[in-house]
């Protein structure tokens, strides 16, 4: 898939994004300690008669950020600017600036909740979003998992990188490891597992549609509990990058949800 590469400066970022064909246009976000590399098999199943926008969220892959200035107050218990919100800035800037809107966001994993973000501070911009895997849109984190937190601040994180660079290699071979810097990582980990998904997705002002691999199967009945018009499908025989191991089943589930959009 040729695409035409790009900049969009947003909050003095420079973000890479990429695009190609022509039509209603699909924006596609990645997840935590990846970037658009991931997305390119699914993009390239409905470049034909669409707009495919992808974009390196700050301070990932080629994407600008400002890591080295985080401070000591930026910690585990400070603000951040790494996190969801910040990133769905990102979005939102990208559909205005390359002029997209309104665009469906598709967003994997902790992209999931950056687009639900973006869809919540502009659904003037968004007319639908889809969620790939998305656990936290689903259920909270339990304690053990927040507090795995303060150790991407520290000496763990060298071993979750290569974790992450490993589990990547292996539904993508050919990915050039482009990892964010550990403030990076640790911050926008932090924002994900204290999000309050449940409500971002209960409460969306825009249509929502989740594509689910095995793993979170279990999750979507007591999603639709919390919001019983969830529309959700499950992708049988995938792993968490479901969307790299059946791009055109994926791409498949963003036409219909298109189809349903459409009346």
């Amino acid at each position: 898939m040729d695409t035409k590469p790009q900049r969009v400066i947003v909050d003095g970022n420079a973000l890479a994004v990429r695009t190609a064909g022509t039509g209603q246009a699909l924006v596609f976000v990645h997840g935590w300690m990846c970037d658009s590399q991931d997305m390119v098999l699914l993009a390239a199943e409905l470049v034909e008669d669409h707009e495919v926008v992808l974009v390196d969220l700050r301070a990932h892959g080629q994407s600008e950020g400002t890591p080295a200035a985080v401070t000591q107050a930026d910690g585990p218990d400070g603000p951040g600017r790494f996190g969801l919100a910040e990133f769905a800035r990102d979005v939102i800037g990208v559909v205005e600036q390359v002029g997209v809107a309104p665009a469906m966001l598709v967003g994997h994993s902790m992209g999931a909740g950056v687009v639900l973000e973006a869809a919540h501070a502009r659904p003037d911009l968004v007319r639908g979003v889809l969620l790939i895997d998305s656990r936290w849109a689903f259920t909270a984190a339990t304690a053990e998992q927040l507090a795995t937190i303060p150790g991407l601040w520290g000496e763990e994180y060298p071993q979750r990188r290569a974790c992450m660079d490993d589990l990547r290699r292996r539904v993508l071979p050919e990915v050039v490891p482009d990892l964010p810097v550990q403030e990076v990582a640790a911050q926008s980990s932090r924002s994900l597992l204290t999000w309050d998904g449940r409500t971002a997705l209960r409460d969306s002002p825009v249509p929502v549609h989740a594509v689910v691999a095995d793993q979170h199967v279990p999750l979507i009945e007591p999603a639709r509990a919390w919001k019983p018009d969830l529309s959700a499908e499950h992708i049988a025989g995938t792993g968490h990058w479901v969307h790299v191991e059946q791009p055109a089943r994926v791409a498949a589930a963003i036409r219909r949800f298109e189809s349903w959009l459409a009346g």
